[in-house]
């Protein structure tokens, strides 16, 4: 079985956005969490802000991602 939302991170923080549309299309969690040890947990618009994959995250925005302030950061290169 399949682990979409573990997909749609990995698609995320390697820029696949056919890989991010697959993953939400099979019902993962566009803000589906994964915990880092670095605090907060990541999600995958943090993981494609933090990798300048700049159509992923407007995907994810457009798809109804939630834009933490934490995102925001790592978005304009401020970690």
């Amino acid at each position: 079985m399949v682990n979409w939302n573990a997909q749609l991170r990995r698609a995320a923080a390697e820029g696949s956005l056919d890989t991010i549309k697959e993953a939400l299309a099979n019902g993962a969690d566009v803000d589906a969490p994964e915990t880092t040890g670095w605090g907060e947990p990541w999600t995958p618009l943090m993981f494609a802000a933090a990798n300048d994959h700049e159509a992923c995250v407007a995907f994810l925005l457009e798809r109804g991602a939630t834009l933490t302030l934490a995102a925001f950061l790592l978005a304009i290169g401020r970690d």
